[in-house]
């Protein structure tokens, strides 16, 4: 009896420990579609300042001609 308990208890520590590896990739995955957004939003501002840049220097060749 003693033993079925032994292999009860690795058993579910088996799968505790499972779980908590998947609940780390999920975390991990989580920190990376964040780090992508972040990334993708650090994008995003560099293409409007890019726009701006380019329409202040139109404004400006417009206003000189």
């Amino acid at each position: 009896m003693d033993l079925i308990h032994t292999i009860i208890l690795n058993y579910l520590n088996y799968l505790n420990y499972l779980n908590y590896l998947n609940y780390l990739n999920y975390l991990n995955y989580l920190n990376y579609l964040n780090y992508l957004n972040y990334l993708n939003y650090l994008n995003y501002l560099n293409y409007l300042q890019f726009i701006l840049i380019l329409r202040s220097l139109q404004m400006g060749e417009s206003s000189v001609g």
